[in-house]
């Protein structure tokens, strides 16, 4: 069964339209109410797909749960390649630059005003932990600490959703629990770091589990990525695209070189023995010559066209149809994973402890059976895994039509959160008064 008529019938009605029609109506809502104005703190940095996309996700999230609110993107970095990605389609974009200085103040007098003048702050993705397995992470510990304590002092009300927490040390714990403690409400990435957060024993009276922002992401440039797959010879649906992720700093270039080596030796023998075609696809620009070096480079010449290596760093509007086109995926990349279920593509998880709690994520989602730790698993556990994938084609359409109800659930409790604490006194039903 192709993937978009299974869509079309009864067993995936309901899954592709994102949040419910009318997410506020329950608490009371209705759409002449104020305008509120919102800043989106998207905390990802911008080298790699799932970071790019979480800015156009993160205004998509908040733009249908409470379209009169007038969004701000506040960027950790601004990046080139998402602000044309969205402007491509249409998008309405509101981008403040800046940042808090050292001196616990913004750097620039327009991001100053608008702190200011906002009704609620929200900080979306990133990883908070202590700088031990990528020095790089540009949402590091300190700039937490500094956006929300800067918001703290103004009173700006703010929240915090789809954010994953890892290592902390108790001198770190003890910094972040205030300021965990004065927000709103915490929606965490994954039920490993809502147990960090849990633990830490903070004030905030709303802490749940949330899921990554990008199950929001649907900017997509069919045109370039049909040029893409046709060029290759290739049909929809008819390939498997593969994502690697290697890119920490305490992994070694031996490691890479043997995680690498042992996927390449069980995608050869699954393309041989089923003659399905493979891309092979860099999740970041970093990326790019650890899969042709290490993947590509070894297997071309014995699998020849079965085998397709995309030899640049793609932005996620042409990424994302390529992965709606794929039969199934395989990637070492969370968010490439979200993007995939996003448009019902099933999808394999293989990842390495180092990557922290963001691998809980698709156990989180009911997927446990696709999720492959690759320094614990045996070459037997990768093969059943792509076997069963491949052959078990329709089960795993379920499974992937299942995991967005449960996203877009969570989401719709995201919203009513938000639309509580910016119109307060709407949802609260008045009391009867009593007849003499």
């Amino acid at each position: 069964m192709e993937r978009r008529d299974f869509i079309k019938t009864g067993i995936g009605v309901g899954v592709t339209a994102g949040l419910i029609i009318d997410p506020l109506k329950a608490i009371g809502l209705k759409l002449d109410d104020d305008v509120r104005q919102i800043i989106i703190r998207t905390s990802w940095s911008n080298s790699n797909i799932g970071e790019i996309a979480s800015l156009q996700a993160s205004q998509n999230t908040i733009q249908r749960g409470l379209p009169r609110a007038k969004i701000y993107l506040w960027p950790a970095k601004k990046n080139d390649a998402y602000v044309e990605a969205m402007k491509d389609n249409n998008a309405t974009l509101n981008i403040i630059e800046g940042d808090i200085n050292e001196s616990n103040e913004p750097d620039n007098q327009e991001l100053k005003d608008l702190l200011e003048t906002s009704d609620l702050l929200i900080w979306i993705g990133g990883n908070i932990q202590d700088e031990v397995q990528n020095k790089s992470f540009a949402d590091s510990f300190d700039e937490f600490n500094r956006v929300l304590s800067y918001c703290r002092s103004i009173n700006l009300k703010y929240g915090i959703y789809g954010t994953s927490f890892n290592q902390l040390s108790a001198e770190n714990s003890e910094t972040i629990k205030p300021i965990l403690g004065h927000s709103s409400f915490i929606f965490t990435r994954e039920s490993g770091s809502y147990d960090i957060v849990k633990d830490l024993k903070t004030e905030c009276k709303k802490v749940d589990t949330g899921t990554d922002i990008n199950f929001n992401y649907d900017f997509i440039s069919i045109r370039l990525a049909t040029e893409y797959i046709t060029s290759l010879g290739l049909n929809d649906s008819d390939f498997v695209t593969l994502i690697i992720k290697t890119n920490l700093d305490s992994i070694g270039i031996d490691e890479k070189r043997n995680i690498c080596s042992r996927l390449s030796g069980n995608i050869k023998d699954f393309i041989i023995e089923h003659e399905i075609p493979f891309i092979i696809l860099p999740s970041d620009l970093g990326e790019v010559e650890i899969s042709r070096q290490y993947i590509y480079e070894p297997l071309k010449e014995e699998l020849g066209d079965k085998l397709h290596f995309i030899e640049q760093f793609l932005t996620p509007n042409i990424i994302h149809p390529i992965i709606d086109k794929s039969r199934f995926i395989i990637s070492m990349d969370i968010s490439t994973l979200v993007l995939s279920y996003t448009v019902g593509t099933p999808g394999l998880h293989f990842f390495l402890p180092e990557f922290g709690n963001e691998n809980s994520l698709i156990t989180d989602l009911g997927l446990k059976d696709w999720s492959i730790d690759l320094k614990e698993s045996e070459d037997d556990d990768i093969k059943k895994a792509l076997t069963q994938i491949h052959k078990k084609y329709v089960d795993a359409l379920v499974q992937v039509g299942g995991v967005r109800k449960q996203v877009y659930k969570k989401q719709d409790t995201f919203i009513q959160t938000a639309g509580k604490l910016l119109y307060p006194d709407k949802g609260k039903k008045k009391k009867k008064k009593k007849k003499k």
